[in-house]
């Protein structure tokens, strides 16, 4: 769903359930489609959210976790990105 569905509200639910089920599980699988999803979505609020669920499903210190889950929109950083994806390998 989150690569392919058409319906913009539907890739970022996806995102958002990806970030609550895997949640600092670290799993490649996931990591790499939000990477995907973060840099390469058409919708920025999708891109944005990808990029909150690809934070959290990597693992982040619980003040940062909260923040990301209260704070407001997070423009997504593709060297931060990239650096989660390369630390899959």
């Amino acid at each position: 769903m989150l690569s392919e569905d058409a319906d913009e509200d539907v890739r970022d639910v996806a995102a958002g359930a990806l970030r609550t089920i895997w949640q600092g599980a670290k799993d490649p699988r996931v990591l790499e489609a939000l990477a995907k999803a973060a840099l390469n979505d058409p919708d920025e609020d999708v891109r944005r959210s990808a990029y909150k669920a690809l934070l959290i499903v990597a693992g982040v210190p619980r003040d940062q976790h909260l923040q990301l889950l209260t704070g407001g929109s997070l423009a997504v950083d593709p060297a931060r990105v990239q650096a989660i994806v390369e630390e899959l390998r």
